[in-house]
């Protein structure tokens, strides 16, 4: 059972970890994106704007990579979490994804709607 509560404590790390990542990802993006604004607004050239786009695209598509990891390790720990046996737990993360949408998938849903 000990062996079953350090692997349950590995997975939480890892997806706060997940998380983590995600809010970082968000606040990068924020700043880059702030920072082409500023640079276009100096007037030197205004078609600058239009590159924010792009870091815009990028970090959308790795938040909702990041997200989609973190749903499956979600499942893996509650999968693990309600397995009656101590050992061995199931260790595979994309063994059985079904119902968790892909990362283009994960980029027009909505960012706290749950599966």
């Amino acid at each position: 059972m000990e062996r079953k509560i350090k692997h349950l404590e590995i997975l939480q790390a890892t997806i706060t970890r997940m998380a983590s990542n995600s809010f970082l990802i968000k606040g990068w993006c924020i700043t880059l994106v702030a920072a082409i604004l500023a640079l276009a607004s100096q007037g030197s050239n205004q078609k600058i704007i239009f590159v924010s786009y792009l870091p815009i695209i990028m970090f959308w598509t790795l938040d909702a990579y990041f997200l989609r990891q973190e749903r499956l390790f979600r499942k893996l720990y509650y999968y693990n979490a309600k397995s009656v046996r101590a050992w061995p737990v199931k260790s595979d993360a994309w063994a059985d994804d079904r119902g968790t949408a892909a990362v283009f998938g994960l980029l027009a849903q909505r960012p706290l709607q749950d599966e």
